[in-house]
Order: structure tokens, then C-alpha cells, then sequence
């Protein structure tokens, strides 16, 4: 009798077993070489917009213009057009590997809750072309670190699919860096004015190195090329966050430097660092060049703020330090004797 019940015992949990993995997908039946998004291939460039939403935080709101991609919930905000072309080609490769679970209480172990859920970590992105809509949740990358956990919107079924979809985490990762789109081949001078002020400049684009003017006499650069790093950080210039003037509800703060930039085609910029207790701000103007950072508030790093608030004993070898002064030897007194 107990040998019977040991049997049934074990039939029912092989039972179990079965079931769990029929449910996760892990038996080779439930695997699938179809596309997860079949239809979006054919409709790719037709690509009107992306939105990317969570269950806490910003929602991200891209929308194309012409040839250009636009951040509409970032103040129209050129978006990194290079990593929404990469999204779409993931979305467009991805192929479904292996069959997951269909039980809503087991998807917050693939991170594919529903964002209406307050702890949802899943990510809810929404392709749209014309007509045509595609959406659906991303959750985890399983602990082996190959493909992503997917779940269409509106359908039980979850996947593994055979590739990582990556998303940002911030919105500033979809923005279009850097700020300028310039080289620095472009820069003929850039000049820091005022009292403690300094320029550099080329005489021609092919010059080698930038010159310092009114070099202080008996001094020497630290190297020959230590000019070149400003004007290579102006056009290299990453931003932290970014707003119209308009919708900057912040303190600039102080004024810390003016740069005057000149290029070789006879146009001109003014950048104007700012610092506000430990935060950095920068706003450029120009009344020849247009572009997206006109009426624009830019937070930087500290470190790229070090790197633009330059004087000119920063370009300049280190004065050598002066020998002090030997004490005069002292003439020993005989002893009773007064000082005289």
C-alpha cells in the first residue's frame, strides 16, 4: 500500500514537472524560429514614431521630420538617429528562441509585469507607421546574458528572443550629441576676453598647432600641442540635460567665462559657462549660425566645465622655484659679552 502511494507520489510530481516546463517553454516543442515582429521589415522606413514608456519615470516621445528624428517629449530635441536606426534593426532581426511563461503571476520573474503595475520593471515601446502598430514589452536579459525576455502587449505568451533590445536608460541617451556639429579643423580662434584673457589661434586650416598671442616673455607652453585640447573639447562638447529657455526653471548662477569662437568661413559663436552652487550651465549664441542649441540651456559635467574655464597660466610650464635665501652666518659671542 505505501509502496502504491510512493508511486502515485512520484508519477504526480513528474506530472508537475512536465507541466512547469511546458508552461516556461524549456521543452524543445515549445521553441520557434519566427520573427517576433513578422511584419515590420516591410514597413521600416515608414517608421513615424517611437515611444518608449515605464511604470515610473519620463516617457520618451520620438517622431520623424523630413530625415530627421525628433525628441517631442524633450523639446523637439534632435534624438541620436544612430541608435534609433540600431533599436529598428534589432526589433527587425529579433526571432523568438524559446516559448516562456503564459501566467500572469510569474512575469515579474522576466521583469514583463504590465507598466499600469506601480513595480513593473518592464519597458513598454510603441512603433508606429501610418496604419500599421506594433507594441509590445521588454523586460529582463536572463542571467546567461543572451537575448531579452519580450512579451507582445495584449497577448499571454512571452519569449526569449535572440538578441539584446537595447533601450535607455535616461532619455539622454537618445539625444543627439555633441552639442556643436562642427570640426576642429573649422576653428581659426577661439579668445577668452577680459583682463586675465588669452587667444589662440591658426593662421590657416592646414597649421599643425594652435598659437597662443602675447606669449609672457621668458615663458614657455607646457608642450607644443597643449592649445589644440580647448578648441578639440568646444567641438566635442556633451551635455547632461538640456532645456528651452523658455521651460529653464533653475538659477544659471554665476558667470565663470565667455568664449569667443571664430571659424575660417567667417562666422562666429559665444559660449557662456555659468555655475550655480555645484551644477554648470551653457548657453551659446550666434547672430550667423543657426541650430538647435539657439535659446538652449545645456547642464555639463564638472569636468567639461574644467576643461572650458581655462586661463592662460594653464597653457604655460610652471614658473621654477626660486632658491631661498641662506641665513648669514651668525659671528659666535664670547661669553659675558653684550650684544652690541
Amino acid at each position: 500500500m505505501n509502496r502504491h502511494i510512493v508511486i502515485l507520489a512520484l508519477i504526480a510530481a513528474f506530472a508537475a514537472v512536465i507541466g512547469l516546463s511546458l508552461d516556461s517553454g524549456s521543452s524543445t516543442q515549445s521553441q520557434s524560429g519566427e520573427l517576433l515582429l513578422p511584419g515590420l521589415k516591410q514597413h521600416a522606413d515608414k517608421v513615424q514614431s517611437i515611444t518608449l514608456e515605464r511604470a515610473q519615470g519620463d516617457s520618451i516621445r520620438v517622431k520623424r521630420q523630413g530625415q530627421q528624428w525628433l525628441m517631442t517629449s524633450h523639446g523637439d530635441y534632435p534624438a541620436n538617429a544612430g541608435k534609433l536606426s540600431e533599436l529598428l534593426t534589432q526589433l527587425i532581426q529579433a526571432t523568438q528562441v524559446q516559448a516562456k511563461t503564459r501566467r500572469e503571476s510569474a512575469y515579474h520573474r522576466l521583469g514583463l509585469k504590465s507598466i499600469e503595475q506601480q513595480d513593473s520593471m518592464a519597458r513598454r515601446l510603441t512603433l508606429s507607421a501610418g496604419e500599421q502598430q506594433w507594441q509590445l514589452l521588454v523586460g529582463n536579459q536572463p542571467a546567461s546574458g543572451y537575448g531579452q525576455y519580450v512579451r507582445l502587449v495584449g497577448q499571454s505568451q512571452s519569449w526569449l528572443v535572440d538578441r539584446a533590445i537595447e533601450l535607455p536608460a535616461m532619455a539622454q541617451e537618445w539625444l543627439q550629441q555633441p552639442i556643436l556639429s562642427l570640426n576642429v579643423q573649422q576653428v581659426r580662434a577661439v579668445e577668452r576676453p577680459g583682463d586675465s584673457g588669452w587667444k589662440i589661434y591658426k593662421a590657416n586650416p592646414e597649421q599643425g598647432e594652435f598659437l597662443l598671442t602675447e606669449l609672457p616673455e621668458g615663458r614657455e607652453l607646457k608642450y607644443a600641442s597643449v592649445l589644440n585640447s580647448l578648441p578639440q573639447n568646444l567641438t566635442q562638447l556633451n551635455f547632461e540635460q538640456q532645456w528651452t529657455q523658455a521651460s529653464f526653471d533653475r538659477t544659471l548662477g554665476e558667470l565663470q567665462t565667455t568664449l569667443n569662437v571664430s571659424l575660417f568661413d567667417d562666422t562666429s559663436l559665444t559660449l557662456k559657462l555659468f555655475q550655480s552652487q555645484e551644477q554648470y550651465f551653457l548657453q551659446l549664441e550666434s547672430e550667423q549660425l543657426d541650430g538647435v542649441w539657439q535659446d538652449r540651456v545645456y547642464a555639463i559635467s564638472g569636468f567639461t566645465a574644467r576643461q572650458l574655464n581655462k586661463l592662460k597660466e594653464d597653457f604655460l610650464k610652471p614658473l621654477p622655484k626660486q632658491d631661498a635665501p641662506e641665513d648669514e652666518p651668525s659671528t659666535p659671542m664670547e661669553e659675558g659679552e653684550a650684544p652690541g
